[in-house]
């Protein structure tokens, strides 16, 4: 009966390049799956005669998305079992704050407000370009455990 009440009350919205959707943390959201007949039939418009695409094939109908969420410094980054990328990187990140994590660490959790911090930005380089493909090394082998 709950599952159902969702469902009716539920809202899909036909996302364009660029479109945010801006809402608190307690909506509930999900990812939809696309329309199996909607994807055959894009495919199709590209079909050459042939049997073959005429110039290269469509565009993915996949839109991509990147999610941003929003916390205090206060907030302590879990211990234990996870997959926490500051923590496969550094396990004694675990159980800090992430001010904390940021200011011993680098910034794996950059400061946004009031106003963006100028050395993080600079720092982010080094975290995306050499940490963060360590961390994903390391989560997926603990995603094998």
């Amino acid at each position: 009966e709950t599952y159902e009440k969702m469902e009716n009350s539920k809202r899909i919205y036909d996302l364009q390049k660029g479109d945010v959707i801006f809402h608190e943390r307690w909506l509930f959201h999900r990812t939809i799956p696309f329309d199996r007949e909607v994807v055959h039939n894009h495919k199709l418009r590209y079909w050459g005669y042939k049997g073959g695409y005429e110039k290269e094939p469509p565009p993915p109908l996949m839109k991509r998305r990147y999610s941003v969420r929003y916390g205090p410094g206060s907030s302590v980054v879990i211990k234990g079992w996870g997959t926490e990328p500051s923590v496969l990187w550094n396990e004694a990140n675990a159980g800090k704050t992430v001010d904390d994590v940021s200011q011993a660490d680098g910034p794996w959790y950059p400061q946004c407000w009031p106003g963006i911090d100028p050395s993080e930005i600079e720092s982010m380089k080094e975290i995306v370009e050499m940490r963060f493909p360590v961390a994903e090394e390391r989560k997926k082998e603990r995603m094998n455990e």
